[in-house]
């Protein structure tokens, strides 16, 4: 049973934010606003994407906490459903 073609979370996540940030060198551990110049219109459409891939809503009060590429993995791993 191989596993090498699952992607997790975390990748999942990274894409998004590669795609958001029109970048190819994702640090999960950066602050997206300092290291990917991210504003508010941003966090908004990353969240679009997130709610797109993953198929669930995010609150816009949970949206706003969205600063670290890995918090947003956790997020999503402790919200999406089954």
């Amino acid at each position: 049973m191989s596993t090498a073609h699952q992607e997790t979370i975390a990748d999942r996540v990274r894409k998004i934010l590669a795609e958001q940030f029109c970048r190819d060198d994702i640090d999960l551990s950066a602050n997206i606003f300092d290291a990917y110049d991210c504003d508010s219109l941003d966090v908004v459409e990353l969240t679009m994407a997130i709610e797109d891939d993953f198929g669930f809503e995010v609150p816009d009060e949970e949206m706003y906490k969205f600063e670290v590429g890995q918090g947003i993995a956790d997020y999503v791993t402790a919200n999406i459903k089954a």
